[in-house]
């Protein structure tokens, strides 16, 4: 089909498909760069976010269990106390401690403890239904917040397999934990809560549990209130898979793999939670319930040292990642329109002033030659002067040749420049890659001091816990001393004055102790963060290296593909001295030109069955009737060449 067109439309659809085709292999490949590369980076931002929130839940948990463990420490001081005095421990004691543990926490909802059967004080049956306790006289206070004040209740179930999980799971296992969140009715409203348990040991063996009930409202309202990238989600899952936090209120409290998300991304959380590896995949009808697949961003983190896992699972839509794409996307369709159009009118334009030009010129030609044919013998003088002509421009031709070389000279000269900045470029990307990677080593060494440093806060953390346990005990000797002064009557009232002194003294210590800890647990969490950002700030001091080294080696490339131009110019300028000489022998070879004029007669009659070849594919067809040849007479008139 194409054959039978003539050489300009050819021209012009070659032209085209080439356009075509390479705007065509332009856009997908820019397009699935930006695809991939959007990809990653939304990956890393989900998966900064989800470890950000993941570090907050752990601190909140490691509150509440660090809680958990003072209140611990209290009851083996208190049952310490009573032994070095060989007396038995204070059971109202115990109460009264409970209640100023609460006082002290305002976000805890409830204190309490739990003890085996005679493992207190072997005093069970004298306290069987006084008020902390239930009909098997064990010591099970649960002291409460109701009404602006606190009351006092007896634990209930608490040797019940799954309601009472709140004191079997650390007794059993003798671990700290976190129970599974579940509703509690605080102030009329039901509340999700969690108990965070520690176990209370002596001669290696598990005699109780103590703990605290804290609400979940706080990280629920954190998880409400996120939006990564501007339209996500997050979402809090414990480690049974129940729902803590969701963008829906009404899904709390409920297990995740019922949910809208859970249908198809319950199966990757579970591996998660059982891994502890983060994973980050692309979800097939993952955002709002099927609508479209979204980015998904799964890591875990444990509360303290319960070995039990929650979930944080991030996501985002992929309408939003591919925002960007859709939009170089239309600018690269709109380029390559523009392209085609462009060359469409430039070829049509080309075929109309040359093609065109052309097939006018070869059809006057053929006329011409067919008198020229007839009258071949008399035009030596006309082919003389011709020559003439022609031995002129061989000459002007030389001496434009020579003004090309001169030309090329220069580019050669602007070329080695070029080659000579391109090599210093070079040498100074090396210097900034060792810059770079001194300024890493630089970050490295500051990391590890913040590491340094935050072991020294957790030695001091200790110390400062040495020293609140001694002014607890000393608060209670002064307590045991006052009680003893009092029983001495008027001879123990002096006695009395300095144990109430003293009592006061561990008093203030203990608070002392207190805010010191505060601050203290308030540095680590500065360290921490600063420890953090310094890990990320090495990371982009990894990439920054990386993107210098790229550039290197791109500049290496450059400085090659100069030294290959350079190179080629010399080629090109020997060339061109090579033509200079061959044009200068054609010079010379032009006064030869009339010894073949008589053979030009014989070889007309093939020159213009080839001109009819010709004529029929510039015109696609069209013919051009030529007389036929004849001998030249001796009368014919002289045509000149023009």
């Amino acid at each position: 089909m194409l054959h039978k067109l003539g050489v300009g439309p050819q021209l012009v659809i070659a032209f085209l498909l080439v356009t075509f085709l390479t705007v065509f292999a332009l856009t997908t490949v820019t397009t699935s760069m930006v695809s991939k590369s959007a990809l990653n980076d939304a990956f890393i931002i989900l998966s900064d976010v989800a470890e950000f929130h993941g570090e907050e839940f752990r601190a909140f948990f490691e509150k509440g269990l660090a809680l958990a463990t003072d209140n611990r420490a209290a009851l083996e001081a208190i049952k310490k106390t009573a032994r070095v005095h060989g007396a038995k421990p204070d059971r109202q004691a115990v109460i009264a401690h409970l209640e100023t543990l609460l006082a002290n926490n305002p976000w805890s909802l409830a204190t309490w403890t739990a003890w085996e059967p005679e493992k207190f004080d072997g005093l069970d049956a004298e306290f069987v239904s006084k008020p902390g306790h239930d009909s098997t006289g064990r010591l099970v206070p649960y002291i409460f917040r109701e009404g602006g004040g606190f009351a006092l209740d007896p634990l209930e179930d608490y040797d019940q397999p799954g309601p009472g999980d709140y004191y079997l799971l650390s007794r059993n296992s003798g671990r700290d934990k976190v129970l599974e969140p579940y509703d509690y009715n605080v102030g009329g409203k039901n509340v999700l809560i969690t108990s965070m348990t520690v176990p209370v040991s002596e001669n290696q063996a598990t005699v109780g549990v103590a703990g605290t009930d804290v609400s979940l409202e706080y990280l629920a309202d954190i998880v409400r209130a996120a939006k990564p990238m501007g339209v996500g989600k997050m979402i809090l899952v414990s480690s049974g898979g129940i729902i803590v936090g969701h963008p829906d209120s009404k899904l709390i409290g409920r297990p995740f793999r019922e949910s809208p998300e859970g249908s198809s991304l319950w199966s990757k959380t579970e591996q998660v939670l059982k891994s502890g590896e983060p994973l980050n995949e692309i979800v097939e009808n993952g955002w709002e319930g099927g609508r479209e697949d979204a980015a998904a961003a799964i890591i875990s983190f444990t509360p303290g040292e319960t070995g039990q896992r929650w979930g944080i699972i991030v996501l985002v839509p992929m309408s939003k990642l591919s925002e960007g794409t859709k939009a170089l996307t239309r600018v690269l369709l709109g380029t390559g329109a523009l392209a085609l159009l462009g060359g469409f009118i430039v070829s049509l334009v080309a075929l109309k002033f040359i093609v065109g030009g052309l097939t006018r010129s070869i059809k006057h030609v053929a006329e011409e030659l067919d008198e020229v044919g007839t009258n071949l013998n008399h035009e030596a003088v006309a082919i003389n002067d011709s020559t003439r002509h022609l031995s002129e421009g061989t000459q002007a031709q030389s001496a434009s040749i020579e003004e090309t070389s001169a030309a090329m000279e220069k580019i050669s000269s602007m070329t080695k420049a070029t080659l000579e900045n391109a090599r210093n470029a070079d040498q100074s990307s090396h210097k900034a890659i060792e810059m770079v990677s001194t300024g890493a080593a630089d970050v490295q060494d500051m990391e590890k001091a913040m590491t340094e440093i935050e072991e020294s806060t957790g030695a001091i953390n200790k110390v400062i816990k040495t020293i609140e346990e001694i002014a607890f005990q000393t608060n209670l000797l002064a307590l045991n001393a006052s009680v003893e002064a009092a029983r001495a009557g008027e001879a123990g009232a002096g006695f009395a004055v300095v144990a109430d002194e003293v009592r006061n003294l561990a008093m203030r210590s203990s608070e002392s102790v207190s805010t010191t800890e505060n601050m203290l647990k308030a540095t680590i969490e500065r360290v921490q963060n600063g420890t953090l950002v310094f890990t990320r700030l090495s990371e982009h001091f990894k990439h920054i290296e990386s993107s210098i080294k790229e550039i290197s080696l791109l500049i290496s490339e450059i400085t090659t593909a100069a030294d290959h131009q350079a190179t080629g110019i010399t080629e090109v300028s020997n060339a061109l001295q090579a033509m200079e000489k061959v044009i200068n022998k054609d010079a010379a070879s032009v006064s030869d030109l009339n010894n073949t004029t008589q053979e030009l007669t014989s070889q007309t009659q093939t020159l213009t069955s080839v001109i009819e070849e010709l004529l029929n594919t510039i015109g696609g067809g069209s013919k051009t009737s030529t007389r036929s040849l004849s001998r030249p007479s001796a009368t014919s008139g002289r045509k000149h060449l023009n």
